[in-house]
């Protein structure tokens, strides 16, 4: 399906089931679907003290958000990918790394940069071209428009293509479900969406990590940004600035997201 055809069909089901008759106590959320936790998160703890919005978010992927977000059918967008649209105000919320994984089962503990390009450009097919480890390799990549994607391809691919036969997922979810049950998939996948069943892969002697995040030793990261157009009403406004104070910043040390002051 034509990429353009499928955003306006995304959109125009988005607008179906949102709720009819939005208000000023009502805000929708759209966009990157790694964004997504942390801002239900946030959600969930600014209703503490503001029960008086009702607050959907969806995901969708970054340029769903972004385009909701230009088109008024949503209040606030959601971005792993810096936007610079200049009809859209950008809320910069945080920093986050984007970790290779691989199933737990597999020895591998380390590739280089160019090994992982060449593994998702399809240069290397089996797991033995690299290690003792034998067994044809299985890519698992994000859909075109997710920010995840795009932030792998500028700072992995240098210009080279993905694999045509890699399998292509909607959500960081579905790649880690797949790459947890296939001893020989290999995937990538946000920092806040890493847990037991997934293992990391340190990329050129660096392991992902908030202080190597941080202190620009890994490389493979983006930032978290929150999007409006530029005359957002008053609660939008009011739960963006609650986002960017300090009263959130315990959401963002649970998500393992860095918070940008």
């Amino acid at each position: 399906m034509n990429y353009k055809i499928s955003i306006f069909l995304m959109l125009m089901g988005l607008f179906l089931i949102m709720p009819s008759g939005t208000t000023s106590c009502q805000l929708n959320i759209v966009g990157s679907t790694s964004v997504q936790p942390v801002c239900e998160e946030l959600v969930n703890e600014y209703k503490k003290t503001h029960d008086d919005v009702d607050i959907n978010v969806q995901g969708g992927g970054s340029n769903l958000g972004i385009k909701c977000t230009d088109n008024c059918l949503a209040d606030i967008g959601m971005s792993s990918k810096e936007v610079n649209e200049s009809n859209l105000n950008e809320y910069k919320i945080g920093v986050e790394g984007i970790a290779v994984v691989v199933n737990p089962s597999n020895p591998i503990n380390d590739l280089s940069t160019s090994q992982v390009r060449d593994i998702f450009s399809g240069n290397i097919a089996d797991w033995n071209e690299i290690s003792n480890y034998s067994g044809k390799i299985n890519v698992i990549v994000r859909e075109e428009g997710s920010g995840t994607l795009d932030t792998f391809k500028c700072s992995i691919m240098n210009r080279c293509e993905i694999k045509e036969d890699a399998v292509v997922q909607n959500s960081a979810g579905a790649v880690k479900q797949i790459v947890a049950e296939d001893k020989n998939a290999i995937g990538f996948v946000s920092l806040a969406h890493l847990d037991d069943n997934l293992k990391d892969i340190g990329i050129d002697n660096v392991r992902i990590s908030q202080n190597a995040i941080l202190n620009g030793s890994y490389k493979l990261q983006r930032p978290f940004v929150l999007l409006t157009d530029k005359n957002p009403d008053n609660e939008t406004s009011r739960f963006i600035n609650w986002t960017l104070s300090s009263e959130s910043s315990k959401i963002f040390e649970k998500e393992n997201l860095i918070k940008i002051d």
